[in-house]
């Protein structure tokens, strides 16, 4: 890489971010260049799968791969110029903290790699680990189907970059059995209100893949909110019309019940001998029906 790309003096590094040069024809497609994520030393992994898709897409991945040609030879003016413009990127992709161990790294390639062995952990027996137990624990709970099956995808993700499963026709047989394994932690993570559903698929002569197992999850929690929904309603109005019903009964009784009565010392309907005006006097029985309404319902004579 030619002297021009190096900074000259430290000064300013606490707030600068570096400009990219003016870019040649054959590097204008680098221009628009940028990642969402900032490398952070605990985000490597997230990062680097980035900058790769980013770079690969522009057919610009050799920059961090393979060695720089020789600066003799006729196009290194153009790929210096073109590995200038990564570097700049790289560098604004990283918190200033960071970039500033990387500051005086003189070719892209040296960045990645140096970014790779002080902040990948690929292949760390305790990442995985814990990976792995939080996937075992991982549970619904209070999250919904697709809120649980997100969270469990994001870390079978996160497991997959730090194992880098290649698709391969040798390891078709292994990713058939990872499949399984998911469908597994899957259903074991639910609810007991799905127990039913997760005996039907295990149940089935085929296990179905986990894209089909959470459809079919997915539709149960659908199929059960519309009907507590639809026996909430039901018996919202079963409720109303047994109390409708019971206010008419009670107006009945109190209706019918007098209609019965007969009195045999006057000879007039609604009433008993023993609440006869005529035979005990009014006041005498309105004084007993009194006394009986300050009394317990319990010592009431009936």
């Amino acid at each position: 890489m030619s002297d021009t790309s190096k900074p000259s003096s430290t000064s300013g590094l606490q707030s600068t971010i570096l400009e990219p040069p003016k870019l040649t024809s054959s590097s204008t497609e680098l221009q628009n260049l940028g990642v969402a994520t900032r490398l952070d030393g605990k985000n490597y992994l997230q990062w680097a799968w980035l900058i790769t898709l980013a770079l690969k897409g522009k057919q610009k991945l050799h920059h961090l791969t393979e060695e720089p040609p020789n600066s003799l030879d006729e196009g290194f003016k153009s790929w210096d110029v073109e590995d200038t413009v990564i570097i700049t990127w790289l560098l604004n992709s990283m918190k200033l903290e960071i970039s500033q161990n990387f500051m005086f790294l003189e070719t892209s390639k040296q960045i990645w790699e140096t970014a790779k062995k002080t902040y990948s952990k690929a292949q760390d027996a305790a990442v995985v680990y814990e990976l792995k137990t939080q996937i075992a624990h991982t549970r619904q709970g209070n999250l919904s189907v697709t809120e649980y099956y997100n969270l469990l995808t994001n870390l079978w993700q996160e497991m997959d970059l730090y194992r880098k499963l290649k698709l391969s026709e040798g390891t078709q047989a292994i990713l058939r059995e990872r499949e399984q394994d998911r469908v597994f932690e899957f259903l074991a993570g639910l609810n007991e209100e799905f127990d039913l559903v997760r005996i039907q698929i295990l149940g089935r002569e085929s296990l179905p893949n986990l894209n089909e197992t959470f459809y079919t999850i997915r539709g149960e929690e659908s199929r059960r909110a519309i009907m507590l929904e639809n026996a909430s309603h039901n018996n919202s109005a079963l409720i109303a019309a047994k109390k409708e019903n019971q206010g008419a009964k009670t107006d009945y009784h109190k209706t019918s019940n007098r209609d019965n009565l007969w009195c045999t010392h006057c000879k007039k309907p609604r009433h008993t001998r023993e609440n006869c005006f005529k035979l005990h006097g009014k006041e005498t029985i309105l004084n007993r029906i009194k006394q009986q309404c300050s009394q317990p319902y319990s010592e009431r004579s009936t």
